[in-house]
């Protein structure tokens, strides 16, 4: 007998094209490395079923690539409950669109609480560190002014990816009180 989904959460994945989300949600939800991704320009939709303290929860993940679907009808029609900022550790210019993210983001979403809403941001492909150009500890300081938490990881060699989403769902679950 299959369990009915007691509750659907709504979490986001926002960030410049070729960060890795598409490469993060898919070792995630598939626990392997989806190889090469292409970029999407639109919104996808993942689905990932978990049970949290015994109630079976539906988590629907989206991505947006663009900003052009950062605005007021779409950011509230979808209710989401939770945002993930992404940027690319071989990328300064990623890391420093974080800020238009976040502020369009909570924006378009008329969330007016941004210190309570729960959001991350991850670091990702960090199996590059050679190549890397944003410090773990220059991305920590930006998360730790707006009390974010921080994540690095590596979609690639499944390092923290799971992490990152049990943390965040963690929250949720606090946030919800399920």
């Amino acid at each position: 007998m299959s369990r009915p989904i007691e509750r659907m959460l709504n979490i986001v994945l926002l960030g410049d094209d070729s960060v890795g989300k598409t490469s993060l949600i898919y070792r995630y939800i598939n626990e392997e490395n989806s190889g090469k991704c292409e970029t999407w320009n639109g919104t996808d939709l993942f689905t990932k079923e978990v049970i949290l303290n015994d109630s079976l929860v539906s988590l629907k993940i989206w991505e947006w690539g663009h900003e052009e679907f950062i605005n007021t009808s779409t950011a509230s029609s979808r209710r989401i409950d939770c945002c993930i900022f992404v940027f690319d550790v071989t990328s300064r210019k990623s890391f420093e669109s974080l800020n238009s993210w976040r502020e369009k983001f909570f924006f378009a979403a008329n969330e007016n609480n941004s210190n309570e809403f729960p959001v991350a941001v991850v670091g990702t492909k960090i199996d590059l560190e050679n190549e890397r150009k944003v410090s773990k500890q220059e991305a920590q300081d930006w998360c730790k002014s707006f009390s974010i938490p921080y994540f690095e990881c590596s979609s690639k060699d499944d390092i923290n990816v799971q992490q990152v989403f049990e943390a965040m769902t963690a929250k949720l679950v606090d946030t919800h009180k399920l």
